[in-house]
């Protein structure tokens, strides 16, 4: 049964955002922001959109699961629920990609490599994610050589309205959220309010040989967010956004090591203004200024009263925080040509503090960048898009970054032939330059920032409007990647090299209004070429599969992703070694479900792993078995 289903969903093909979205709306209509203008995503070349119907469809709590079902992105996590989740675009690392919300960069320059963990990002009040593959660093500088990953809130529009959901399920969990959002004449507004809260699962997995059970790891989470929009008058528009979470969670000590005292308290928040002004009809300007925080600390007390570590407390806390502002032009000759010109000022600051010694450590640096791209259409037919972006750090001084793609529709047969190219860099973090004060890392200002070259060529071809097909060749190469050396204290150094090259194929097919099939494959190689070995955690084959049934008021979609296997490792508290694995692949399925009682009334369910299927995405951590979800959508 089991290799029936994986054959029978990767021959089907699995399910793409950008499928997603071409079944339900027309391709002109849907916009992709992250390029700092409105393009269509059939004229985009690296770009595809998970819309806010597809997340509904879906029945996610959080991010991170939707982002499983787009080729060319691979997701792991330490145990769901809280569990510290990252995403590969490309074989990328996960630093070498830049997590935006409404705009507002959150990758967090406390870690290790800068960057954002997707783990504790719930759906409420999403109305989009935006995904661009391939080197980015034209308009966003660092750490945009993998792809970006945007996610655009709701927008208050027409009459006030409420909406209120309510979930509950597997592992006593809850979750609630309220928004009230409406926009009128001059001015929209969407305001949430929410928390989840679960009692969970251990995170670590229990071995076999484990002779006292793992303690469940709870997580509870209260957030807010919000969007809002004043036009005094035609010519100029002021936006303000926030979001803000409060997360605490319950932490192992690692792989197959339960801790029943171990814990996260963790703060986010980020917010931003921006200022549009028309100063001709062909000439508009914005200013923008944004910030984003994150603080996170880390308790661990004594666990069974006999004296060792944990008897004193451990208690250490980080502070990242982005600090951003931006000048924007653009010039517009109707649907021709539009030409974006930029500046923009960043500062990035990183605090340390260890309670138990009394010490802390600060760090900060800045960077300042000037940036072109032009978009040009030509009949409709062809769209050309070229940029380049000078950045200077204080510490590395000047980076260059370029890029440019094409994309072609064939009349009549609508074919589409896409193509991009770009360079890119990821400056150093703040904990690689200047360490940890020298008890573990010592500081190294003279590292280079990483680099890569990369490229991808696509074809895609739709058929009578009921069936579409894509597919891409992908490839990068990444330089002076930073690793940390052998000895101790360590440093960082920049010596590493890797390549990663592949396929993605998507496919969907929609013989009935009410019925419709979508898929996708991704075949990866990431070597890293000092080992000529597969990058951890990279599956080499992954696919996916949905089919979404819409009758009188329930709508359903099952949904099944393969992933293949794929080396890890972990750390052996026993020996003190590093112990290298190979996890199994394995097939999951989830079944959600839609009941619309009335207009205003919707009831939902959703089973996940519904076969029960014991897997792990990172060794040592364990997946959620069977579980039940139900709850209900009230709109006012």
């Amino acid at each position: 049964m089991y290799r029936f289903m994986s054959v029978f969903f990767m021959l089907v093909a699995a399910c793409t955002a950008a499928a997603y979205a071409e079944s339900e709306i027309p391709l002109d209509d849907v916009v992709v922001s992250a390029y700092k203008m409105d393009i269509p995503i059939g004229q985009s070349a690296s770009a595809s959109i998970i819309t806010r119907k597809d997340l509904e469809k879906g029945g996610y709590t959080f991010v991170v699961d939707a982002l499983q079902a787009v080729p060319g992105l691979a997701v792991i996590q330490n145990g769901a629920l809280g569990g510290n989740a990252s995403v590969f675009i490309r074989g990328a690392k996960t630093g070498n990609m830049a997590v935006l919300v409404d705009g507002v960069r959150v990758n967090d320059p406390s870690t290790i490599e800068r960057t954002f963990d997707f783990g504790t990002l719930s759906m409420d009040s999403i109305e989009r994610i935006e995904i661009i593959k391939g080197p980015q660093s034209v308009l966003y500088g660092s750490d945009a050589t993998g792809g970006v990953i945007n996610i655009v809130t709701k927008k208050g529009q027409g009459k006030t309205s409420a909406t209120i959901v309510s979930t509950g399920g597997s592992y006593y969990t809850t979750h609630i959220s309220a928004n009230v959002a409406g926009g009128e004449n001059a001015f929209h507004y969407s305001l949430t309010l929410g928390e989840i809260a679960s009692k969970g699962f251990s995170k670590a997995e229990k071995p076999t040989n484990a002779t006292k059970p793992f303690d469940d790891d709870g997580f509870y989470q209260r957030f807010a967010m919000g969007r809002f929009g004043f036009s005094p008058f035609e010519a100029l528009s002021i936006d303000a956004g926030f979001a803000a979470k409060h997360t605490e969670i319950d932490l192992d000590d690692g792989a197959f090591i339960d801790d029943a005292n171990s814990f996260e308290n963790r703060k986010e928040f980020s917010a931003y203004v921006r200022a549009t002004h028309g100063i001709a009809e062909f000439w508009k300007h914005s200013i923008t200024v944004n910030s984003s925080q994150t603080k996170r600390r880390y308790d661990d007390y004594d666990d069974d009263g006999a004296l060792g570590f944990d008897d004193f407390g451990v208690e250490s806390a980080y502070t990242g925080t982005n600090l951003h502002g931006e000048w924007l032009h653009t010039f517009s000759v109707k649907d021709l040509n539009t030409l974006i010109l930029g500046m923009g000022f960043e500062q990035e600051k990183y605090q340390f503090k260890d309670m138990l010694a009394d010490s802390s450590l600060k760090n900060d640096t800045w960077t300042f960048g000037f940036f072109a791209q032009d978009y040009v259409s030509i009949a409709k037919i062809l769209f050309i898009t070229a940029g380049a972006r000078a950045d200077k750090n204080e510490v590395f001084g000047w980076q260059q970054s370029y890029t440019a793609s094409s994309t072609v529709v064939a009349p009549v047969l609508q074919t589409k032939f896409k193509g991009n190219w770009g360079m890119g860099y990821k400056s150093p973090s703040l904990y690689q330059m200047y360490g940890d004060g020298g008890v573990f890392i010592l500081e190294n200002k003279d590292l280079k920032p990483e680099e890569n070259t990369g490229f991808d060529v696509g074809i895609e071809q739709p058929l009578l409007r009921i069936f579409t097909v894509s597919v891409s060749y992908f490839a990068n190469k990444y330089k002076n990647m930073i690793i940390a050396d052998t000895s101790f204290p360590a440093q960082y150094i920049n010596i590493g090299r890797v390549k990663t090259s592949g396929y993605e194929a998507s496919a969907m097919f929609k013989p009935f209004e009410f019925l419709s099939f979508a898929g996708g494959y991704t075949y990866l190689k990431a070597i890293d070429e000092d080992k000529d070995e597969q990058l951890l955690r990279r599956p080499k084959h992954q696919a996916f599969g949905s089919i979404a049934l819409e009758i009188a008021h329930f709508n359903i979609m099952f949904l099944g992703t393969y992933i293949g296997k794929r080396k890890d490792s972990y750390y052996d508290a026993s020996s003190f070694t590093t112990v290298e694995v190979t996890n199994d692949g394995y097939f999951k399925a989830d079944v959600s479900i839609q009941y619309a009682i009335t207009s205003q009334l919707t009831l939902n369910a959703k089973v996940e792993n519904l076969t029960n299927k014991e897997y792990q995405h990172v060794a040592g951590y364990a997946m959620p078995g069977r579980s039940f979800y139900a709850g209900v959508k009230a709109v006012f």
